[in-house]
């Protein structure tokens, strides 16, 4: 009888054993030294992923700590080690840390574009305890634009470019999302803006006016300053002073231009009047968009 008394405290405390060194090796501060040669080759796709998506989700609006999760990612699912990451940088379902952010990310970025394009978005704009480097971004921004083509990664990786003066790149970047279409704000602005300074591959300031007059529709007050120097000074072979003036209000009503009044300044009284009603039209039937924003990481 004493012996199968000590025989079944012994399994309860074996057990109880198993189940603490379990619970350990879930906690989001185990060494992920041993993860990186997992992430180096293509990624390990669990047949859990409906699993792993409740988990992130139960994370994100409960705040539950995600145990699964982390379970999933050290096993060197991708998709689980981008939902790790980004919960570290959100501060759901454990301690907000974005040093710890960044070490998941880095493991899964080589295979998981998303976590590429969260390390860029990390190293671009800086965060508490990551140093802001755009350099260091790029290349991890690159990853994001060449797997999923995502056009803020290709934004951001523009607006670099440009930084360096590096116009082939910036064109090349710029006609790739003219295709796509989306965040014409940004790239229709930077598209005309190259066409009329000359730093694009060939100079047409009918295109320039066209693919600024797509920034001044998403409320981009630089490109409509620059919509109206361009119609003001006719550069592409006909003056159109009135249009001038309608952009010029847009730009000061946007927000981003200098203020300028230049083609106001040369009108009449009831020219100006006739102007200002016309941008009041417009902006009457065009509501401003919603801003973009370049600091949410992607899951």
């Amino acid at each position: 009888m004493k012996i199968k008394k000590f025989v079944l405290i012994l399994m309860v405390a074996l057990a109880a054993n198993a189940q603490a060194k379990s619970e350990d090796d879930l906690k989001p501060d185990f060494d992920l030294t041993a993860l990186y040669a997992k992430f180096k080759a293509a990624p390990e796709v669990s047949n859990n992923q409906q699993i792993i998506l409740s988990e992130f989700n139960a994370a994100i609006t409960k705040n539950t700590p995600p145990d699964k999760l982390f379970f999933y990612a050290k096993k060197g699912d991708s998709s689980a080690c981008n939902f790790v990451g980004y919960l570290f940088e959100a501060g759901k379902g454990v301690k907000q840390d974005s040093v710890k952010a960044e070490k998941w990310f880095l493991y899964c970025a080589k295979t998981n574009p998303k976590a590429a394009y969260n390390l860029g978005v990390m190293y671009s704009d800086g965060r508490a305890g990551v140093p802001q480097d755009k350099a260091r971004a790029i290349p991890y921004l690159k990853m994001a634009w060449d797997e999923l083509h995502l056009p803020l990664a290709g934004i951001r990786m523009a607006y670099w470019y440009r930084s360096q003066k590096d116009w082939q790149h910036e064109w090349d970047l710029l006609t790739a999302l003219e295709i796509g279409k989306k965040y014409a704000r940004h790239w229709g602005y930077l598209m005309g803006e190259m066409i009329i300074k000359k730093q694009a591959p060939f100079y047409d300031p009918t295109k320039a006016n066209n693919t600024l007059s797509l920034a001044v529709d998403k409320y981009n007050g630089q490109a409509a300053e620059l919509l109206a120097f361009s119609l003001g000074t006719g550069l592409n072979g006909t003056v159109d002073t009135f249009h001038a003036c309608v952009t010029e209000v847009f730009a000061e009503t946007f927000g981003g231009g200098s203020g300028n009044v230049r083609w106001r300044s040369g009108m009449s009284d009831s020219e100006v009047v006739s102007c200002k009603g016309e941008a009041a039209i417009w902006l009457s039937k065009n509501k401003r968009p919603d801003p973009i924003d370049f600091k949410s990481l992607m899951y």
